[in-house]
């Protein structure tokens, strides 16, 4: 496999956070399933890195709201000048 332990997290935390938004009517313990990540297929992650990981995610994730939000508009065909 060529993904490191890190891509490989990040890439569950993100697929995690995706599950957890979508099924907002079933529970889901995102912080279950993201220690489950941890020990079962990111082992040599500490948790401090892990929480660093998704303290990055989620800083990218409101530094580029505006982006998704224009991109979600156009595709809508909404006026873009709001974003100007």
């Amino acid at each position: 496999m060529s993904l490191t332990e890190r891509e490989r997290y990040i890439l569950h935390a993100c697929t995690a956070m995706t599950v957890s938004s979508m099924e907002k009517d079933k529970p889901f313990n995102l912080k279950a399933c993201l220690n489950a990540v941890l020990k079962d297929r990111c082992r040599h992650l500490t948790p401090e890195e892990a929480q660093e990981i998704l303290s990055d995610i989620m800083e990218e994730v409101m530094a580029g709201s505006a982006v998704y939000e224009e991109m979600m508009a156009s595709l809508r065909g909404e006026d873009l000048e709001k974003f100007k």
